[in-house]
């Protein structure tokens, strides 16, 4: 011990037995480590005692606080307190709940786009005049035009290949038990093998949101940013790295691959340094940001009937798994005990150095620095933004379908506030429903509200209930309630046009386009 304490690798000259010697057998000298030098943030609110008695408490470095006792030991010593005031993480949640209203209902908004272009369509009498024009215009200009119609193409297919699977009752099921099954195998795995867990899921996190940031975020950042010739140029991939780009042919555009080797490089430099706490938590919410809005865009809740279903099964799934698993597994949460697994480990090394390794996280998370003296993160599961926007996506897709049917042929396509607040009459009410419902997931986890002592509130056992309830009491004041029960959202489009359905004067145009492009721009890279 007292080598380890005159090392000079030692700063704070103070050495305490290692806890678990024996797995370092080789030398004696590492059953004991240095002992770190950290601050532990204290502050006092004042009296918070039931019999009226205060005890002051301060906290020290080691080296200070050996001073003090030598010099206390010497003379009489007087030492000031200085008093910190209460944690001010109000301003934290407050940026949280914006945060988490203004991802679900943006997120939401992309992924009905298509929805939102079959509205704009059906606007517009004249729509399929307009595109047999410009298709007539093509062919006509030749060569000169391509690339400039190619990139107008591109922006009006960007949501083509995302295939979009409609929940059913036997999909909702199967996804409720396999979440179930999923999440108790992994309280009993993450107790054996936390970290190994915590790494592989940060491995799957980072190669799916890999092809997920390239969609949203770096190809649309490539496409402002390149000249319009140049980023819809073709350019020709290996048959390998087609499943990378999603493509049948070996053709991708300029902006496509250049936005996924952007895509790429953010992942690796995320994978890297995802121990900072300074800035790469920007990267992790816009990885997460981008895996959200790619969920919502492929999974849709068809009808009200099933969006209750699935949101009534994971309101118990939650309550159940955050606060009735401590019943069943020893007093643990499985819920938190899997969220906060991969803490980090210490061990004593042969300069007598503490050898830590840094605590992992799950990924599926966006965090938010915290705003006061304690510094770490506050942080919101996806799965509070998924599931939840799930019915957001479907809430709008209502009224988009409303539109279509009740407004056909409206020539205003003139943008206006009251315009979008009358025609959004679901969608604007169910996201104010959620933020309202976040403000009371806050308050619970500031008050304390909980069972069992867990530390933690299953966010959607107040999110359901003000989604939902929310959606339900605006169909019956609308008379929406026994339609939107009973029917999908496919069985409600409406008849087609007199001129035939939208898809297929729109996958017309696209083919005949497509006909027209050749091989001249072509260039190839391997």
């Amino acid at each position: 011990k007292k080598e380890c304490e005159a090392s000079s690798a030692c700063e704070s000259n103070y050495c305490l037995s290692n806890p678990n010697p024996n797995i370092y057998k080789h030398k004696n000298k590492n059953k004991y480590c240095c002992v770190v030098d950290d601050v532990l943030n204290m502050f006092m609110g004042g009296n918070e005692t039931d019999v009226g008695i205060v005890i002051s408490a301060v906290f020290v470095n080691i080296m200070d606080g050996r001073r003090l006792l030598s010099s206390a030991s010497k003379q009489k010593t007087t030492v000031s307190l200085y008093e910190r005031p209460e944690n001010g993480s109000w301003y934290t949640l407050v940026i949280l709940w914006l945060f988490a209203s203004v991802v679900t209902a943006c997120a939401s908004y992309r992924a009905a786009r298509n929805d939102r272009n079959k509205v704009r369509l059906s606007f517009n009498n004249r729509g399929y005049v307009q595109q047999e024009q410009e298709l007539d215009g093509l062919i006509s200009q030749g060569s000169n035009d391509r690339e400039n119609e190619t990139a107008q193409q591109a922006d009006k297919d960007q949501d083509d290949g995302s295939e979009e699977v409609d929940l059913d009752l036997s999909s909702i099921g199967g996804f409720f038990i396999i979440s179930s099954v999923s999440l108790i195998g992994l309280f009993f795995i993450v107790s054996k093998f936390p970290r190994f867990t915590v790494i592989t899921f940060i491995c799957l996190f980072g190669l799916g949101s890999i092809h997920a940031s390239s969609y949203f975020c770096t190809r649309p950042l490539v496409r402002a940013l390149l000249p319009r010739h140049l980023g819809f140029s073709l350019v020709r991939i290996p048959k390998t790295l087609r499943c990378c780009f999603e493509s049948e042919t070996n053709v991708v555009t300029v902006e496509a691959s250049v936005g996924m080797l952007m895509a790429i490089v953010m992942v690796v430099v995320w994978f890297v340094f995802r121990h900072s706490d300074t800035w790469v938590w920007i990267i992790q919410d816009i990885l997460s940001i981008s895996v959200t809005c790619a969920f919502l865009l492929n999974i849709r809740i068809p009808s009200l009937r099933l969006a209750t279903y699935l949101l009534t099964a994971f309101f118990f799934y939650d309550v159940f798994m955050t606060f009735i698993t401590p019943y069943f597994f020893g007093g643990k949460s499985v819920m938190v005990e899997v969220a906060t697994a991969g803490t980090g480990t210490e061990r004593a090394k042969d300069n007598f150095t503490c050898e830590r390794t840094e605590t992992e996280k799950m990924p599926m998370l966006y965090l938010i620095p915290r705003l006061d003296y304690l510094g770490g993160f506050s942080v919101l599961g996806l799965g509070d933004v998924f599931l939840p926007g799930l019915f957001v996506v479907y809430s709008l897709r209502v009224d988009y379908l409303k539109m279509r049917i009740f407004q056909r042929g409206n020539p205003h396509h003139r943008f206006t506030f009251i315009q979008f607040l009358r025609s959004h009459r679901y969608y604007i009410p169910v996201c104010l429903s959620y933020s309202v419902g976040f403000i009371v997931v806050i308050l619970a986890n500031v008050f304390g509200l909980t069972i069992n002592g867990v530390q933690g509130q299953p966010a959607l056992l107040y999110l359901v209930p003000f989604t939902l309830g929310t959606f339900f009491v605006l169909a019956v004041y609308n008379r929406d309630l026994s339609t939107l029960w009973n029917l999908s959202l496919s069985d409600l489009e409406p008849e087609q046009d007199e001129v035939g359905s939208q898809s297929e004067q729109y996958e017309n145009v696209r083919q005949v386009q497509e006909d027209v492009l050749d091989d001249d721009n072509e260039i190839s890279i391997y």
